[in-house]
């Protein structure tokens, strides 16, 4: 049986941790094993055993060959799993696109805290628009921004750039950009560009928590919150996805939303073992 694994991820010091322990304390997904992930350049991937969270079956922190991201967390994962054909496995990372596409994990959470100002994590109108054209013209850009792929004579790098001038040699029409727009692949790009890059997974997570804990700061919060929840709605009504999403202290037993989030997690684990 494959190893059931939970991504959790966001930027440092948003509670990643925290969240993964109150999740296995609960007790309701047995005893999981958790990986913390990281880069480092080197030549073999180090899994390093760490000093044991109580809740968790295994503890351990692996350092990943910045260039070989793909092959080797689905190599770690193997072998975390080797002792167990029941695991379940917590991997954390930070935000980055090569650990978010490195493997198909059977769930995404995203956790993140008030930030300084709201550009830190939502590019401004001229800032969308210009990623958004970048993008649709620059086949080596979208690749970057998509999936977090380096350029390189080994990948869509190798395809060439479309000229903006040359757009309806491509598209056909200004009408035909507009439809692509509001296509599934179109939404995803405009939504996705609408986030700085290290947020983009607010848009690919199954849930997506504003850790309030960290960061308090109300007017800024409620603000990010309302930001937030518009372009999850979009998506929603768009591409049929059903993102949960909540501002709370994860940590925190008394809080109900964090409660009804660890709830939804492990329906969702649940759901992935049992049809797995």
């Amino acid at each position: 049986m494959f190893p059931i694994i939970l991504h959790i991820s966001g930027p440092p010091a948003s509670g990643k941790t925290e969240l993964a322990r109150a999740l296995a304390s609960r007790r309701n997904l047995g005893r999981p094993h958790y990986v913390r992930f990281f880069l480092k350049d080197h030549a073999r991937p180090i899994l390093r055993a760490e000093a044991q969270y109580e809740e968790m079956a295994s503890t351990a922190h692996c350092s990943l060959n910045t260039n070989l991201v793909f092959e080797e967390v689905s190599e770690v994962l193997k072998a975390v799993a080797a002792a167990d054909e029941n695991a379940m496995i917590f991997v954390e990372t930070d935000a980055l696109p090569c650990f978010r596409h490195a493997y198909p994990y059977h769930a995404k959470v995203f956790l993140m805290t008030t930030p300084v100002s709201l550009g830190n994590i939502f590019r401004t109108p001229t800032e969308t628009a210009g990623a958004i054209d970048k993008a649709m013209n620059d086949t080596a850009e979208f690749a970057a921004q998509i999936f977090g792929l380096e350029q390189s004579s080994h990948d869509s790098a190798v395809l060439p750039a479309v000229d903006p001038g040359e757009r309806k040699a491509y598209f056909g029409s200004a009408q035909s950009v507009e439809e692509f727009l509001a296509s599934d692949v179109g939404t995803e790009i405009t939504s996705r560009m609408q986030l700085q890059p290290e947020y983009h997974s607010i848009i690919e997570s199954d849930v997506v928590l504003l850790n309030e804990a960290l960061g308090r700061n109300g007017d800024l919060t409620e603000q990010c919150a309302q930001r937030i929840e518009t372009l999850l709605e979009n998506l929603r009504l768009r591409l049929d996805r059903q993102p949960w999403f909540a501002v709370c202290d994860p940590a925190d037993e008394r809080d109900s939303l964090a409660q009804r989030a660890l709830q939804k997690i492990e329906a969702l684990l649940k759901a992935a073992k049992e049809s797995a």
